[in-house]
């Protein structure tokens, strides 16, 4: 079958990441490394035990689940600090602010002779998140190490490239998204604070485009049907499936780091540490 060649794909693509391992290593291009495994000292991903990499939990019946305290040391993956970091480099992360009706604002941007793409006015990025306003950095699975090595470990566990969206908020009564989907499975970290949470049964068919203006079933008046209802602390995991309608209710200040797994595995990212010596 197509699902079990993709499976012996995989199987062999870890196959050849060992091999290649040992041949650096023969040929002294690596340190440290068991030429059994492939398994190196900061070259080569820490296995990580977590309840939520288990491939059989997804096998039959796709649904919403929660793992409480599920991840260790959340803030190693992000921190306040590095949410500073972020928006004082827009030019390298795609951050964005969202109004008070849960949309993303447009903000104006500026081109600069060096770069590629307009960034935002940083002045006008931490104006907006002194006031409360709910705030998303994206393209940051590569910021350290430790994202680099959680997100390896997804996709090294299923059929997917990941990236990490961080969102939160500094303020209380901050506002989110309404009830909405999106089109990979997600898994919902939260790293401080709380954020209560509604998945529904309902999913948006895969026959539908998402566009710019897709369906809002809150502004519509459609009544969804709630499949889970839970509140996140620090170190909880939730997994929403993918084109699954859910919603956030945040309260006070907050950090969470979502994980889009989009299937299948395109482009292999490489996540290894390198040093210089």
């Amino acid at each position: 079958s197509i699902r079990r060649q993709r499976q012996m794909c995989i199987r062999d693509r870890n196959i050849k990441k060992v091999q290649d391992y040992q041949l650096a290593y023969l040929l002294g291009f690596l340190k440290d490394v068991n030429v059994q495994t492939g398994d190196t000292i900061n070259y080569y991903m820490n296995k990580l035990i977590l309840p939520f990499l288990n491939p059989k939990l997804f096998v039959c019946g796709d649904k919403p689940q929660v793992w409480r305290k599920a991840l260790p040391d959340p803030t190693q993956y992000v921190n306040w600090d590095t949410v500073a970091h972020c928006f004082n480099n827009p030019w390298y992360y795609r951050t964005q602010i969202l109004n008070r009706d849960g949309r993303r604002l447009h903000l104006p941007e500026k081109f600069e002779v060096w770069y590629e793409r307009g960034v935002p006015h940083k002045e006008e990025l931490f104006a907006a998140i002194n006031e409360g306003y709910t705030f998303i950095i994206e393209q940051y699975g590569h910021y350290n190490a430790a994202v680099d090595n959680l997100l390896e470990n997804f996709e090294s566990t299923f059929d997917c490239n990941c990236d990490a969206h961080i969102f939160g908020a500094a303020k209380p009564d901050s506002t989110s998204f309404g009830s909405h989907w999106d089109i990979p499975p997600n898994f919902i970290c939260q790293i401080e604070g709380e954020t209560h949470w509604n998945v529904f049964e309902e999913r948006c068919s895969g026959l539908i485009e998402m566009t710019d203006e897709p369906y809002l079933p809150d502004k519509n008046n459609h009544e969804l049907t709630v499949a889970l209802d839970v509140t996140l602390k620090a170190g909880d995991v939730m997994y929403i499936p993918a084109r699954t309608y859910h919603k956030p209710f945040p309260s006070g200040k907050r950090l969470s780091m979502s994980i889009p797994c989009m299937y299948p595995l395109d482009v292999e990212s490489d996540r290894k540490q390198y040093v210089i010596e």
